[in-house]
């Protein structure tokens, strides 16, 4: 019995110990206080055991980023790493009562920055601190500031009240220079002691004087010496002020062009730094010389009579000839003609009359012929002084360059070393000389690039890379041996991921949007695309996706932990803005947008714009005497669901009411159901659509316009559809780069729930190019309804007014005053004649513009545009019998169908100018955050030439103003965002 005991407490202990053994297998621990305040599964599901000081860093990482500790620490007990620290929360929000309103955005520009922090005693007194300096550097040295916080179950919330009281005021002002006569110091005694305002206005002073000719300034505010009361103070100022400096300019040839340039003002200006008249002399010679006056003279400056404090001196200067280039002559060069050398050098002047000549240009010339010529294969050549023979009697110059090309290096072999994971072929494949085997400098460090992206991808994070050349000598050229040294390094992959920084968001938002996971090779170019993806939720300011172990890299780590840290946005945002526009007046436009609701990513929107519609009939009216007069506006509703049952495919559902006029009225209702999917993997940028949309159409227009079908009364219509989208602009409010695609079809069936067939599709393509400090933007779209009719034979199978395609207006086609496209010309009752523009079937238009961005928030652009819509001819065959089945008389004309397939214009581009309107003009845009705001001035350029304008018939309906002056003719059109 005694034996059985014993082995069943030796059996129980063992079970005991095996049970703590798989209880307590990882060789760390939480102290008991902590345990309830943190995820303990989260962290043991990351963390193992820790076997050295990386480890127990990412470990200690991992928790301060993720949990508010006030303090953190691990000790080891017997084996055995025990993480003790005292945990807080987070501070949720910060709200501040003032009783002025003067320093509100500097003191909350401070709370803002306290958002996402520890709430501690520290933070608190910290908060304190900065508040209370800041409204000192406002003048509010009496200030009191309570700070209360109270603890939710979400966080710390703060709550500031700040009792200003009474602003100091300047009551004296020391300076110990003395300021001149004519320039002003701005600040007077009653001032407020505001450290911003004072520091603006001396900035000023300091610029006033520097333009005006003083050239050792130096301005500094003191400090403020406060009375007893602290509502008032001295205001101590210190600096210096040299001597004037003064030039005066006398070109004794009078040019027409110095005179505005080189006077007084301006001169201080522009050289407003030179205190050395000597080197003014220099700079001038310089300006002149680059105008093509080459043997300009300036004389020595000569002291003139001023006041006592200005030394003033006479500058004379003696232009001479202005030269410019006849002819550029080379000699030496066998392998580049003179007809590829040439250009290089031909530039006209501003002023027109040829290349002035200009010798820093011509030397930059110069290193770009032996640019050309280094690519080329010619790593010798040799470009000598320039000779240049100037005659004085006819201001031509003529220049001669000589060249010795020396020898060609002709790529050999290409050697490469080291590689074991890539192919010689796949690595040699990445030098393309073109089909010659000339060797270029520029396509060698081309492949230097191409190689290191390709082993990256593969996560050779650490390859390092060395190109030699070895060369041969031979009567003709230089054979050479491209030889590639690669060291691959260890094949890196992504180990744990920490994400940071968050408040109020799920981490399953950035999860499902990041491409690469634990495991994965570590490819940058995976990680940059994820960390673009998560910023284009809309929903933080920051993202970063970089090692826990900052120096992983040099460690050459196999496994690299990520963090990715980000900062959350303000989840709600409000917008407005209004515009004008010469046909329907004034237009406002508002939306409210939550882009995280709960946290999890969806977005609620609301979206209203209103337009004054100011040429529209009301509605059912023909004599302006009774109706309803309506307010354009359009108004949506949307939802957006991320992630439909843990997919990557979003929903979205919209509500949209639109009652917007043209020739009528047109209202309707949609509702809107889609899927969309981002395609990250394969095609950045891409975006692919379904679509189910439920479209109530109703038209009010005159009896007339009814009659005619014009007005195609009421319609329902049911579609499915299909969207493809592809954006690589580099930025969507004002891309400078890049293009951007959209393809998108759709098919409306009686199945489906409307009274109307047909099939739609509609092409958009935009590109942009930057050259220089100019932004080249094109854009073409072209759409077309095939198969049409309308159940039961509603309105002889017309499609709908309001589904019809229009190629004019502010985003379309600028600058004429009437819509595009064929028109119907009736009789009314008084048999006076009644033009009203349709629209189409079809749709083609084309867009040019040159953009240029003066500053972050000014931009300009000069463009033309060139479109047209029309119907087919077998649809316009079909509509004119239509109207003769409704009409016993006065069977109205369609004119104006300026027909063709789009495939014609390949063949006969000349119908973009014979069937189209084309516009040009000029465009100042504002960019602001809500978008920019565009201010157009159009003119019509060129109208398609009907045989009834051409015979001078009533019939002729211009689009365009006709006024005698072309500069008569602008339209002015005001909008905001960026379609194109």
């Amino acid at each position: 019995m005694f034996k059985f005991v014993v082995k069943f407490l030796f059996l129980l202990f063992y079970l005991l110990s095996f049970d703590a053994r798989m209880t307590y297998a990882k060789n760390w621990d939480i102290s008991k206080p902590l345990r309830d305040k943190i995820k303990l599964k989260d962290i043991e599901k990351n963390f193992n055991d820790i076997h050295n000081a990386e480890e127990l860093q990412n470990f200690i990482l991992y928790l301060s980023q993720n949990y508010p500790f006030t303090s953190l620490e691990a000790r080891k007990f017997h084996r055995k790493w025990l993480i003790q620290g005292k945990i807080t929360s987070y501070i949720r929000d910060v709200s501040v009562t003032l009783m002025t309103k003067k320093a509100a955005k500097s003191i909350t520009e401070i709370t803002q920055t306290f958002k996402g922090r520890v709430h501690s005693e520290e933070s608190i007194q910290l908060l304190n601190k900065k508040v209370i300096n800041k409204l000192k550097m406002h003048g509010y040295f009496l200030a009191k500031v309570n700070i209360k916080s109270e603890n939710r179950s979400d966080g710390a919330y703060y709550s500031i009240d700040i009792d200003e009281g009474k602003q100091c005021e300047i009551s004296k002002i020391q300076l110990n220079f003395s300021p001149p006569d004519n320039i002003k110091l701005n600040i007077d005694k009653g001032d407020y002691c505001n450290y911003f305002e004072i520091k603006k206005k001396l900035n000023d002073f300091e610029y006033e004087l520097l333009t005006s000719g003083y050239k050792d300034v130096s301005i500094n505010f003191k400090d403020l010496q406060l009375n007893q009361a602290k509502d008032q103070a001295t205001l101590r100022i210190h600096g210096k002020i040299g001597r004037r400096l003064v030039f005066k300019i006398e070109d004794n040839e009078n040019l027409f062009y110095v005179d505005s340039i080189f006077n007084n003002i301006e001169l201080n200006r522009k050289y407003s730094t030179i205190s050395n008249p000597d080197l003014l002399i220099f700079e001038l010679k310089k300006l002149y010389r680059s105008r093509g006056y080459d043997d300009v003279e300036v004389a020595a400056p000569k002291r003139i009579p001023s006041d006592p404090n200005t030394d003033a001196f006479l500058i004379t200067i003696k232009p001479g000839k202005q030269y410019f280039i006849e002819n550029i002559r080379f000699s030496g060069n066998l392998y580049l003609e003179n007809d590829r050398l040439q250009p290089i050098f031909s530039s006209e002047s501003f002023w027109g009359g040829g290349t002035v000549l200009n010798r820093e240009q011509l030397s930059v010339n110069l290193n770009t012929l032996k640019n050309l010529y280094i690519k080329q294969g010619f790593w010798d050549v040799k470009i000598h002084n320039p000779r240049i023979t100037k005659n004085r009697t006819t201001g031509s110059a003529n220049i001669t360059i000589s060249i010795r090309e020396g020898k060609k290096r002709v790529l050999n072999k290409i050697k490469i070393k080291g590689n074991t994971y890539f192919s010689y072929a796949e690595i040699k494949s990445l030098y393309d000389p073109e089909g010659t085997n000339q060797l270029n400098r520029s396509l060698i460090l081309s492949m230097e690039e191409k190689i290191y992206q390709l082993y990256k991808q593969e996560g050779f994070n650490y390859i390092k890379i060395s190109i030699k050349l070895k060369s041969t000598k031979e009567r003709r050229h230089y054979p050479t041996d491209l030889i590639i040294s690669i060291q691959e390094g260890p094949q890196v992959k992504i180990g744990k991921i920490f994400i940071v920084g968050l408040i109020k968001t799920h981490k399953d938002v950035i999860k499902r949007e990041l491409m690469f996971e634990t495991g994965d090779l570590y490819n940058p170019d995976i990680i940059a695309r994820s960390r673009k993806a998560i910023m284009d939720l809309g929903i933080f300011r920051s993202v970063q996706i970089i090692p826990t172990n900052r120096v992983a890299n040099l460690n050459q780590s196999k496994i690299i932990n990520l963090n990715v840290e980000v900062s959350e946005a303000q989840s709600g945002n409000v917008t407005f803005g209004p515009g004008y526009n010469f046909q329907k007046g004034i237009r406002f436009i508002s939306e409210l947008s939550l882009n995280n609701l709960y946290g999890t990513g969806r977005k609620v929107s609301l979206r209203a714009s209103l337009s004054q519609e100011k040429n529209q009939q009301p509605i059912n009216d023909d004599h302006h005497d009774s109706g309803d007069s309506l307010l354009g506006r359009k108004v949506s509703v949307g939802y957006v669901e991320p992630y439909i049952l843990g997919i990557p495919v979003d929903g979205l559902f919209s509500l949209t009411h639109v009652g917007i006029a043209d020739e009528i009225w047109k209202l309707s209702n949609n509702i809107n159901l889609s899927l969309n999917h981002k395609i990250k993997y394969f095609l950045e940028g891409a975006l692919l659509s379904t679509y189910y949309n439920y479209k109530l159409n109703r038209e009010y227009g005159s009896s007339l316009y009814d009659s005619t079908l014009i007005s195609t009364g009421n319609s329902v219509i049911g579609s499915v559809g299909l969207k493809f989208s592809w954006d690589l602009r580099n930025d969507i409010s004002w891309p400078t780069s890049g293009n951007y695609t959209n393809i998108h079809t759709s098919w409306a069936k009686y199945e489906y729930g409307g009274d109307t067939n047909y099939f739609k599709w509609d092409l958009t393509f935009r590109q942009f190019n930057r050259l220089s400090k100019f932004v080249f933007a094109n854009s073409i779209n072209l759409a077309s309804y095939q198969d049409i009719s309308r159940k039961n034979n509603l309105y002889l199978g017309t499609l709908p007014y309001s589904e019809r395609l229009q190629a004019g207006g502010v985003t379309k086609v600028r600058g004429f005053i009437h819509d595009l496209g064929p028109y119907i010309m009736t009789l009314d009752n008084q048999n006076a004649q009644e033009k009203a523009t349709i629209g189409g079937t079809h749709k083609f238009i084309i867009k040019s513009e040159v953009r240029y961005k003066f500053n972050s928030y000014l931009a300009s652009s000069v463009f033309i545009d060139n479109g047209n819509s029309f119907f087919s001819d077998a649809e316009l065959d079909e509509l004119r019998e239509n109207y003769a089945e409704v009409l016993t008389e006065n069977t109205p004309t369609i004119l104006d169908n300026h027909y063709y397939k789009f495939q014609d214009l390949a063949k006969y581009p000349q119908y973009l100018l014979s069937r189209n309107y084309t516009s040009t003009g000029i465009s100042l845009s504002f960019i602001s955050p809500v978008g920019p705001i565009n201010a157009f001035v159009s003119w019509p350029l060129k109208e398609p030439v009907s045989d009834e304008c051409e015979q001078g018939s009533t019939k002729c309906f211009k689009r365009g103003k006709q006024n005698k002056h072309f500069y008569e003719n602008f339209k002015f059109d005001i909008n905001i965002g960026t379609e194109f």
